[in-house]
């Protein structure tokens, strides 16, 4: 059966999965379903019972080789754009061989917008997009980029680092002085990279490197254009490409405390062989996704699920590593208790145990915990850089050229912001807070102190000698609910090597600045909040509208 079943896949495209007690279904569609109106469809039953059968369904028959096609030329069209394509063999304009041969025919001739397209993709399709080899690639950034120098243009596009003695080891690094000096700023501790594919005829890999500024605003550093193969040797040599650059340039050496990936094995060997003392973070997201998709194959029920995901969001939430290593076993237990075996030790081995632990907020608190900065870059690059197509490698290097400016520009416009902004409505929130009487009762005997603790949300539910215990001993959490309670019953406040206020609570986890933060700043340090912001109501929400055209006839800063 699995013999059959390999045989007709090759002619199908699968189109969904169902997973049911007994076992998983395979819908399958004709692979050229979306050309032509075929409706052939298949079925496959794989049994993961003991004593299932393997059940194969089929409905329809295929008509790829006499049907009509959605768009486009009509199929006598196309013959004939072929026929004269070899008949002209690459020689002269077959146009008007094409229109005559239609004309004898009888049948209809294609528009000139059509035909010119239809000839376009047949020559493509004849001798294939522009080859162009190392050499050339070699003389190409010889040519286009100037050498980096600490006299260099700010913004002057640089490639300070290539190798084009082969293709399946070419390397190019391109970036800009500027881009540069945004590792030099306070703040710039953790380095994020991905990469992203599909954007040149040769296969090329485009990896991206860049750090976060405590607005939350992705600056890139640089970009490495590969073969086709992602490995941990091309990731070693990308990090290395920065020291060398930064050297080139007269900046300072970059030595971050943490590297921000997804689940990339050649990442993670990467980070521990050149930057042995930063943590290796992992995306949240990723991690989310990835934990979604083994639910299935671990046999989780769909009505755990959902549960399940709200559990992880808690425990992303913890502060520190012994709090995630307690919280995490308490989860573990809760689930065994509940008969999750598979998805139990799945979860200890690759996402408590393995190299890819650090996805909580802890493992560095006042940073960034996903990547999706870097995939709306890679977004953008597709949409308006390459237009979603895929681009020839020379091409292509004029483009990341033009885009790396663009983005050097722009950061030097919405420079790197070292201290997160102030937003108006969250300082009505801290001074309507500390204004609170029990509030500035409860912080008052703390101010002499460096480090505060405010109460949250589910303070009634924890007593304030109870939360310090479990704060000094995070072993003592004796179920993942008591977890959870704690997490939100208070909150500290304290400052990170930077000098910034930083709080444990999710708001603060995500914008790396919250109410209790400012209201801590206005209580000891006392750096007030706007005048607007005392005048406004506890409710207040800022307006996402466009702002008027006329002013207030009274404003208040």
């Amino acid at each position: 059966m699995l013999a059959v079943v390999r045989e007709k896949t090759g002619t199908v495209r699968q189109k969904r999965t169902v997973e049911t007690k007994t076992g998983v279904s395979v819908y399958y569609l004709c692979k050229h379903a979306r050309k032509f109106s075929c409706p052939y469809q298949m079925r496959y039953f794989k049994p993961e019972v003991a004593g299932g059968r393997f059940e194969l369904y089929e409905d329809g028959t295929h008509c790829c080789d006499t049907a009509e096609y959605k768009s486009g030329l009509t199929r006598k069209q196309r013959e004939a754009v072929d026929l004269a394509m070899k008949m002209r063999q690459g020689l002269g304009q077959p146009t008007q061989l094409i229109r005559a041969m239609l004309n004898a025919q009888g049948d209809e001739v294609p528009n000139a917008k059509q035909l010119k397209n239809a000839v376009s993709k047949a020559k493509r399709k004849c001798s294939g997009p522009p080859v162009l080899t190392t050499t050339d690639f070699g003389e190409l950034i010889e040519a286009e980029f100037a050498t980096l120098t600490p006299e260099t243009d700010l913004h002057e596009v640089v490639c300070p680092v290539s190798d084009t003695s082969a293709p399946e080891r070419l390397f190019a690094f391109f970036t800009t002085r500027y881009l540069l000096s945004n590792l030099s700023k306070t703040g710039a501790t953790t380095l994020q990279t991905d990469g992203t594919y599909k954007l040149t005829y040769e296969g090329n890999i485009l990896i991206t490197l860049a750090v976060s500024d405590q607005a939350r605003r992705l600056h890139p550093v640089g970009v490495v254009l590969i073969g086709n193969m992602e490995d941990t040797i091309t990731y070693e040599r990308a990090f290395e490409a920065i020291a060398t650059a930064l050297d080139l340039a007269g900046l300072p050496a970059f030595v971050p405390d943490a590297v921000m990936s997804d689940g990339d094995p050649c990442t993670t060997a990467a980070v521990a062989s050149c930057f042995p003392n930063a943590r290796r973070l992992t995306c949240y997201y990723h991690m989310k996704k990835q934990v979604q998709k083994k639910m299935g194959p671990k046999r989780v029920p769909k009505d755990r699920r959902k549960p399940i995901l709200e559990e992880l969001r808690s425990l992303q939430l913890a502060c520190s590593d012994d709090v995630f290593k307690s919280a995490a076993r308490r989860l573990l237990k809760r689930w065994m208790d509940l008969g999750l075996t598979l998805f139990t030790r799945y979860f200890k081995r690759v996402w408590v145990k393995g190299p890819l632990r650090y996805w909580y907020e802890g493992a560095a608190l006042g940073s960034v915990s996903t990547n999706n900065g870097l995939e709306s870059l890679h977004g953008r690059i597709k949409r308006f850089g390459t237009l979603r197509k895929r681009m020839p490698v020379g091409a292509f290097v004029k483009e990341v050229r033009r885009l790396m400016e663009e983005w050097s520009r722009a950061s030097e416009t919405q420079p790197f912001q070292s201290v997160p902004p102030r937003s108006l409505s969250l300082e009505v929130k801290a001074f309507h807070w500390s204004e609170d009487p029990s509030h500035q009762e409860f912080v008052a005997p703390q101010l002499r102190t460096g480090t505060y603790f405010v109460p949250g949300s589910c303070a009634g539910q924890m007593s304030y000698r109870r939360y310090g215990r479990c704060d000094l001993k995070p072993r003592r959490f004796k179920t993942f609910g008591q977890f959870v309670v704690w997490s939100k019953a208070y909150y500290r406040v304290f400052h990170n090597v930077h000098g910034i206020l930083l709080c444990t609570c999710a708001s603060s986890a995500k914008l790396f600045i919250c109410k209790h933060s400012v209201a801590i700043e206005r209580m000891k340090y006392e750096i007030d909040v706007s005048q607007k912001a005392k005048a406004l109501p506890i409710d207040f929400r800022q307006g996402r509208g466009r702002p008027k055209s006329v002013g207030l006839a009274l404003s208040m800063d």
